[in-house]
C-alpha cells in the first residue's frame, strides 16, 4: 500500500468524521432554533430548486419542467430561483428555456462542490439561501451521495427542505449510509420518483417511511404528441437516416454512460441486421462512453447501420420517426426518455430494471428483457420488427398508460401539495 494511498484514506476518514459531527450539530441547531413558519393557506411561496447534476441529463430536465410548471401556479403563487452547476452547456440551455417560456425564473450558478464537506462551500450556499428569503429548498439528488452540503445549508438557514431522489444506484458505503440516516432529520419530505427508489431508501438506506412520498416523473402529453408534427416534417427528418422505403429506425435517447447498457445493445444489433439489414440504429445523447461505443460499432461492422447524433435540445420530433424505442439500461430511477417515447406511442423494448418495470407492463405496453441479456434483447427487438401490428397495439397501450398515470400537470399538483403541508 503506497504512502499516497494511505494519506488519501486518512484524509477521507478525517473529513468524513468532520461531516458527521457537523451534521449532528445541524440537527441539534435545527431543533432548537426556530424555523420559518408557513401557513398552509399561504398565497405566495419562494422556492429554491437546487441541483448538482453536471450534465444535461434527466435530472435537469425534471428540474426544468417542474420549475416551468410551478411558475404557472396560482395556488399559491410560486416565485423560484434555480441554483445549478456552472457549466457552459447548462447555462446556455436554461437561458434558452427561460427565454422560450417567457418566465421570470431566476438562475444562479455555483461550482461543483467538493467530494467532502467544506465549511467555505457550506457558508457560501447558506448565504445565497438567506439572501433570497426562501420558504422551501427543493433539492434534487442526481446520485445517492450528492447535495449533502446543500441540505445542511438550507436546514441551517431555517427553511423547509424537500429532496427528490432521482437515482436508484446501489452505490453504498458505511459513510454514505450514516450520512443518509442523519440527513433525514434535516429533511421535511423525501420524494421518490419510483417505487424501486422508495424501497431502496427504506431497505438499504434505513430511511423512516413517514419521510418518503412517491411522486413519479411526468410528461406533458400535449407536447409529446405525433399530431404536433406535420407529415412533411416527419418525412424530411426521416429521410436523413433511411436507406430506402423499407428502412426501420430504432432509437435510443440518453446519456452515453456505461450504466445505460448500450454495449449490450450493439451486440444485439449485430445479430438483428443479419435478418433485417435495412434497420438503422440511432443514438441521441452525449457522454464519456461515446468514443468506446463508436469503436465497438466499427469493430462489429455496424458503421452503416448505426449513427450517433450527439445531444439534441428538443428530441420530441425524433420520437415521431422511430419505429421502435430501446432502453437497455442496467439501472434506472424513472427514465424520462421512456416516458416520452411511450407518450408518443412508440413501441418500446426495455430492460426489466427498477423504473422501467413500473412503466412497461410486459407484452401489453411494451417488452421487458433481463439486463445484459444480448439474446433476449435481440429476440424482443426482432419480435417488434416482425409483428408490426402487435407492436403498434403495445405502443398505443403504452401511450394510454402514460397519459393516465404520468401526466406532468398532475405531478406538479402533487408537488405543490407537499410544499403546502
Amino acid at each position: 500500500m503506497s504512502v499516497n494511498f494511505s494519506l488519501r484514506k486518512l484524509r477521507g476518514i478525517v473529513f468524513s468524521a468532520y461531516e458527521v459531527l457537523f451534521t449532528l450539530f445541524a440537527i441539534f441547531y435545527s431543533k432548537v432554533v426556530s424555523r420559518k413558519t408557513m401557513s398552509r393557506n399561504s398565497n405566495r411561496l419562494r422556492v429554491l430548486q437546487y441541483s448538482e447534476a453536471y450534465t444535461l441529463g434527466g435530472v435537469l430536465k425534471v428540474v426544468e419542467r417542474l420549475s416551468m410548471g410551478l411558475n404557472k401556479s396560482s395556488r399559491p403563487k410560486i416565485e423560484q430561483v434555480l441554483i445549478l452547476i456552472d457549466r457552459p452547456e447548462i447555462k446556455e440551455y436554461f437561458k434558452k428555456v427561460t427565454q422560450n417560456n417567457l418566465t421570470v425564473v431566476k438562475t444562479r450558478y455555483i461550482n461543483l462542490p467538493s467530494e467532502y464537506f467544506k465549511f467555505k462551500e457550506f457558508y457560501h450556499l447558506k448565504s445565497l439561501i438567506q439572501e433570497d428569503n426562501f420558504n422551501i429548498a427543493h433539492i434534487h439528488l442526481y446520485a445517492p451521495d450528492s447535495c449533502r452540503t446543500a441540505i445542511l445549508a438550507a436546514s441551517m438557514a431555517g427553511i423547509r427542505v424537500i429532496t427528490t431522489e432521482h437515482n436508484n444506484s446501489s452505490k453504498t458505503s458505511f459513510r454514505l449510509n450514516v450520512l443518509k440516516r442523519l440527513n433525514q432529520h434535516l429533511i421535511h419530505k423525501i420524494l421518490a420518483v419510483s417505487v424501486a427508489v422508495r424501497e431502496r431508501l427504506l431497505q438499504e438506506r434505513g430511511i423512516d417511511s413517514t419521510k418518503i412520498q412517491y411522486i413519479p416523473n411526468g410528461v406533458n402529453s400535449t407536447h409529446y404528441n405525433k399530431n404536433n408534427f406535420s407529415s412533411s416534417l416527419m418525412k424530411d427528418l426521416k429521410s436523413n437516416f433511411v436507406f430506402n422505403n423499407n428502412t426501420l429506425l430504432i432509437g435510443m435517447i440518453g446519456a452515453l454512460h456505461r450504466n445505460k447498457g448500450y454495449n449490450y445493445f450493439l451486440a444485439a444489433a449485430k445479430s438483428i441486421i443479419k435478418k433485417h439489414p435495412n434497420t438503422k440504429f440511432i443514438f441521441i445523447g452525449k457522454g464519456h462512453y461515446r468514443k468506446e461505443l463508436e469503436q465497438i460499432t466499427r469493430d462489429s461492422g455496424l458503421a452503416r447501420n448505426v449513427e450517433f447524433l450527439g445531444y439534441i435540445t428538443d428530441v420530441s420530433a425524433y420520437y415521431g420517426i422511430f419505429d421502435i424505442f430501446v432502453l437497455p439500461s442496467l439501472v434506472e430511477g424513472m427514465p424520462l426518455c421512456l416516458l416520452e417515447a411511450m407518450a408518443m406511442g412508440v413501441p418500446a423494448v426495455a430492460t426489466a430494471v427498477d423504473g422501467n418495470k413500473e412503466l412497461i407492463v410486459d407484452s401489453e405496453t411494451g417488452l421487458l428483457v433481463p439486463p445484459k441479456d444480448v439474446d433476449a434483447l435481440s429476440v424482443a427487438i426482432e419480435y417488434m420488427i416482425e409483428n408490426p401490428e402487435k407492436a403498434k397495439e403495445m405502443g398505443n397501450a403504452g401511450k394510454k398508460r402514460i397519459r393516465d398515470n404520468y401526466s406532468l400537470p398532475k405531478i406538479i399538483e402533487q408537488t405543490i401539495d407537499v410544499y403546502l403541508h
